[in-house]
Formats: structure tokens, C-alpha cells, sequence
């Protein structure tokens, strides 16, 4: 790509670059370097999203086994805990813990990632998933639940900043957001379409063939056995990402060794033609635009968490769904989820970041109201209606953040400020739905699940409400120039 002439870059979008990097007197941060990459970033023309030398299938596939892991995983692991009798207190423990350590390495984890690149934190992250579905299959017992709790939330902080910094290594600014909506919504319907599948299936054990005898075998599964299933596809499903990855070239160059000396090689853009040391973690957290965006999300998260305990809870103890119900339920979420995500990243490409992730935020608000009438009912599908209500809100909303993200850091820091963010999230959400858990625990006692319920989810609407209008304090972080016009036909 030839080099870009920066000189006629109007003085207030060169004021904005300033602005968005931290002043730091530190030598070990290169500004003027730094600057001149965001500038080349920002000044980039190119309408192709990817820009590395890796096949494109590469990175569909990982969206999609991962995607379908983590679906059979995240979707069923609560409500197996509910089945085999974990309490309220311990269900809020169970997603406080995952939470925290799920984001609390993720600001260093992302460091590493930019300094040692992306691949081999990939393999550990996916084949640490691998080993803690296969207890699942086999075991109930609560110590064993933690431990794999434990053990899957240190692996989702490996994978999570890493992947997201991989997808910034293989993008431009320009599209970004569009191509990491198709990526992920693409991975949430192959996960979607195995789970119905599935479901279907146990459906047709539990309700219409259950009993009969075919070709010798009497037709019987457990919910037991169901959930083994799940758990086997979770594993397999994450073996064919450790496959994906192995395949994968490294993104992100990293220190090489030469003779005695080690060299460093970082990522570098063509235009700028120079290697920069990349800079110490602390460089994010005096970016100001980043740590008040930082702020506004964090808390936001701690509202976000609060319903996460409940749900399993409603679910298993209020309703008492089947695994296909709840299957039914994860899939109306994950296909509008999807729609949203492929649509919100090309309109957030379009007209901004802001606006999709303040709109995403305030409909996310509606979401524990939503539930009322599944608890006065006691009829599990009105939870679809409040899926769907969902789903269309948290595809635009985090396709939108992750972009946010990306654009605001340097191209030598995405791993980094991609950690952070998940860092802080995780840290607030721990703390919210451990929180939540106690309290779910002391109303269940003195009034009763479906009074305990509706309390929880009135005052859960009004505190993420109030969490809410802090989007409207963060700064548009895609530049005029980067903003896709719809070509005329």
C-alpha cells in the first residue's frame, strides 16, 4: 500500500489524535511515532477488512466452534447447577467468581498478547476450555462445579482480550466494526442451529417417543444424560478451535531472537516504515477518552450483573423448564443477537459507535421488566419475548464496544486496552452478582421465590437505568473521515 500524505489532514482531526493519546513524559513512549500511526490509521482508504495473510476461514471457523462452545457451555452450566441443587447464595458465588477472574488478568493477558502475540495465548485458552467440559460430562459434585467455574474464567480472560486484539491485528478502522458484527454473529448462528438441533431431539425423547422401543433399545434420556451431551459437544467443540488455531498464522510479530541478542519486532504499518517499543500497560489509563469510556462501562456492568444469579433460578425453580426450553430460550436470544450484530456493526461503520452502544444500553434496561410476566404467569415462553427484547439490544451494544475500543487504542496497544476493558467489566460484575446472589438468598428465605423475583427485577430496571445515561458522557471514537457513506446505485 503506497504511504499516505498526512500533511493535508485538517488541524482539528489532528487535534483529536493528539487529544486521544496520553501525555506521557515517559521515553519509553514513542508520541510522535505513536501519533503518526493513529494518523495512518485514520487516513487509511482501503475497503477490504482484512489485512493479514491468513485465510479468512481461519478466523470463521475459530468464531464459530468457539461460539458453539461457549453457547452449550454458558447456556446450560447455571442451569445444571440449579438442577443438581446449588443454593442462591452459591449460584451468585459461581457467577461473581467467573466473572472476576474471567476479566481480572485481562488488561495483562492483552499486554502479553501484544508483546508475544496472539497464537500460543490462544492454545492455552481454548485447550484449558477443552479440559474443564470433560468433568461436566461425568461429575455433579459442587466442589468440582467451582473448580471448573474457576478453571473456564481464567481461560475466557486468556481468550477474550487476545481474540479481540487478533481481530484489530487483521482489520482496518474502516469496516471494523461491520466485519467483527458478521464474525461473531455467524459463530452465534452455527451455535443456535446445534442447540435446536438438540433440543429437538430431546424433545422428541421427552415428549413423543419416550418409551417406545426402536430397533431394541427403549427410548429414555435423562436430564442427566442431556446434559452430558451438551457438555461433549462443548468439548469437541473447542477442539476443532485448538485445530483452527494450530493452523493459524501468527498475527502479531513478536521478539525474535538473533544470535545472543534478542530483537524486537512489533506490528508494523507499511506507511510508517519504523518499529516502535511498544509501551507499558499504565500508557491506557492516562488516556482519558479511554478511562472515562472505562468508567461509564464499568458500572454499567455492575447493573448488568445483578439479574445474571436470578435467571438460572427463574428458570429451574420458579418455571421448572426442560433442557429444551432452555434451549429454545438461549436460541431466541443468540438469533436476534446475531441480526443485531450483523446490522449494528455495518450502521455503527456508518454513523458512529455512540449512538448504537447509548441506544443498546437503554434498551438493555427493559430486559429484568420483561421477565415480570413469566413470574406472575408462570409461563417459561413470555422469557422469549424478554430474549428477543434482549438480544436486539447486546448485539449492537457489544459489536459496538468492542469497536470502541480498538479505535481509541494504538495499533501496538489493542490487546491492551481490549484487556482493560474486559478487566474492569469483569471486576464489577463480580461484585454485582455477588451481591445479587446474597440478596436473592435472604428474600427467597423470608418471602418466597416469586416475591423474590419480582423484586429483584423491578429494582434491577431502575439501577440499570440510572447506570444507563452514562453512555451519553463518552466521546465518538470513529473519526469523520473512517464513516462509511452508502454508495448510490
Amino acid at each position: 500500500m503506497p504511504q499516505q500524505d498526512n500533511s493535508t489532514m485538517p488541524s482539528d482531526v489532528e487535534d483529536d489524535l493528539t487529544r486521544s493519546l496520553p501525555s506521557v513524559p515517559d521515553s519509553r513512549l514513542p508520541t510522535q511515532e505513536l501519533i503518526s500511526t493513529r494518523k495512518s490509521k485514520e487516513t487509511e482508504q482501503t475497503a477490504a477488512p482484512l489485512k493479514k495473510k491468513n485465510p479468512r476461514w481461519i478466523f470463521w471457523l475459530i468464531s464459530m466452534a468457539s461460539a458453539t462452545g461457549g453457547g452449550f457451555y454458558g447456556n446450560f452450566f447455571s442451569a445444571f447447577a440449579a438442577r443438581v441443587g446449588v443454593t442462591g447464595a452459591l449460584m451468585g458465588f459461581l457467577t461473581s467468581i467467573r466473572n472476576l477472574l474471567s476479566s481480572v488478568f485481562q488488561g495483562l493477558v492483552g499486554r502479553l498478547s501484544d508483546v508475544f502475540g496472539r497464537k500460543f495465548l490462544l492454545l492455552i485458552g481454548f485447550t484449558l476450555c477443552f479440559g474443564i467440559s470433560l468433568p461436566l460430562i461425568f461429575l455433579e459434585n459442587t466442589a468440582i462445579l467451582i473448580v471448573v467455574a474457576v478453571i473456564q474464567a481464567l481461560a475466557i480472560s486468556i481468550i477474550i482480550p487476545t481474540w479481540n486484539a487478533t481481530l484489530g491485528d487483521v482489520t482496518e478502522v474502516k469496516g471494523r466494526s461491520a466485519f467483527i458484527g458478521k464474525i461473531t454473529a455467524l459463530g452465534s448462528i452455527v451455535s443456535v442451529c446445534l442447540t435446536l438441533i438438540v433440543a429437538l431431539v430431546f424433545y422428541l425423547a421427552d415428549k413423543v417417543l419416550y418409551g417406545r422401543v426402536i430397533w431394541g433399545w427403549e427410548i429414555a434420556i435423562p436430564w442427566r444424560i442431556q446434559y452430558s451431551i451438551a457438555f461433549t459437544l462443548s468439548a469437541m467443540s473447542y477442539l476443532l478451535c485448538i485445530l483452527a488455531v494450530v493452523l493459524m498464522q501468527e498475527t502479531k510479530l513478536v521478539t525474535k531472537k538473533i544470535g545472543k541478542r534478542k530483537k524486537k519486532q512489533f506490528q508494523e504499518r507499511p506507511e510508517v516504515g519504523q518499529q516502535i517499543e511498544s509501551p507499558r500497560l499504565i500508557v491506557a489509563l492516562k488516556d482519558k477518552t479511554f478511562l472515562k469510556f472505562l468508567v461509564v462501562y464499568s458500572l454499567f456492568g455492575f447493573a448488568m450483573s445483578t439479574v445474571w444469579p436470578l435467571n438460572p433460578i427463574i428458570q429451574i425453580d420458579i418455571l421448572d423448564m426442560s433442557f429444551s426450553s432452555i434451549a429454545v430460550l438461549s436460541a431466541s436470544f443468540a438469533i436476534t443477537m446475531s441480526i443485531s450484530q450483523i446490522y449494528g456493526g455495518k450502521l455503527g461503520d456508518r454513523i458512529g459507535r455512540r449512538p448504537l452502544i447509548i441506544g443498546g444500553a437503554f434498551i438493555l434496561v427493559l430486559y429484568p421488566a420483561a421477565i415480570i410476566p413469566a413470574i406472575f404467569t408462570n409461563a417459561w415462553p413470555f422469557l422469549i419475548l424478554a430474549n428477543v427484547l434482549a438480544g436486539i439490544a447486546a448485539g449492537s451494544f457489544f459489536v459496538n464496544l468492542n469497536a470502541y475500543a480498538l479505535d481509541l487504542a494504538p495499533e501496538i496497544m489493542m490487546g491492551a486496552y481490549s484487556g482493560l476493558k474486559e478487566m474492569a467489566f469483569g471486576l464489577m460484575t463480580f461484585t454485582g452478582s455477588l451481591c445479587a446472589g446474597f440478596i436473592i438468598d435472604v428474600l427467597a428465605n423470608r418471602y418466597g421465590y416469586q416475591v423474590m423475583a419480582l423484586s429483584m427485577t423491578s429494582g434491577i430496571t431502575i439501577l440499570r437505568f440510572i447506570a444507563a445515561f452514562g453512555f451519553l458522557l463518552i466521546t465518538e471514537s470513529l473519526p469523520e473521515k473512517q464513516k462509511r457513506v452508502k454508495q448510490p446505485k
